[in-house]
């Protein structure tokens, strides 16, 4: 995270920057619960610090490991700049590129590779943490084992607990979020739409389809 060029991944994902959104929060921005900073996300979510990464990766011991990064043929452009990335901060790169179902696959077997790229609409974790899939524990396309157990007694209490809770809460759980980083929040892309003049009544949500149910033709 400290070692990744947010700008130019969202760049490359969404073709200008007016179709993008650097967002740090857990929850998408614009949301009742999104856009949150939190003390401590600057330190990863913020100017990039390379040289400190790579010190990192040293220290680990890591530095010439290979790892795998695999990425549907949709995301290989967003996917060479993670494997540039990776390959500056000491790895070996193995980018396999594969078709939806493939990599659906082989997402679900956590042995075939290390780093995978994915992303999704709004209605993913914009309108509540509970309903945010990539949050979750020990899932087939997540390997986060929550280890304090503190992020799993935090969503318990969220569902049941008072508004103003609520938003401690948010806060709480961004803090846990970026020590233990479930996965890397590059940012958000918003969708182009068009339609015609004389379409009336269709609801628009960022990152899903629109809905035409009470849509008319004038």
């Amino acid at each position: 995270m400290m070692a990744y060029p947010i700008e130019d991944a969202l760049l490359v994902a969404a073709g200008s920057p007016d179709l993008y959104r650097i967002c740090g929060s857990l929850m998408l921005c614009e949301t009742r619960w999104g856009g949150s900073r939190t003390p401590g996300d600057e330190i990863y979510y913020g100017p990039r610090d390379l040289v400190g990464a790579r010190q990192l990766v040293s220290d680990a011991g890591v530095k010439g490991d290979t790892v795998i990064l695999l990425a549907t043929e949709g995301s290989a452009n967003i996917a060479q700049i993670t494997e540039s990335v990776l390959v500056d901060m000491g790895f070996v790169v193995d980018l396999q590129i594969s078709d939806a179902a493939t990599y659906s696959k082989r997402r679900s077997d956590s042995s075939t590779m290390d780093l995978f790229h994915t992303g999704g609409p709004i209605s993913w974790g914009g309108i509540s943490p509970l309903l945010n899939s990539t949050l979750s524990k020990e899932t087939y396309w997540n390997n986060y084992r929550d280890p304090s157990g503190r992020f799993t007694t935090m969503l318990e209490e969220f569902a049941r607990a008072t508004n103003e809770r609520q938003n401690q809460l948010i806060e709480e759980m961004q803090i846990l979020f970026y020590k233990d980083l479930q996965y890397i929040p590059i940012g958000e892309t918003l969708p182009l739409m068009a339609q015609s003049s004389k379409l009336h009544g269709v609801e628009i949500g960022m990152g899903n389809p629109p809905n035409m149910v009470n849509a008319w033709i004038e």
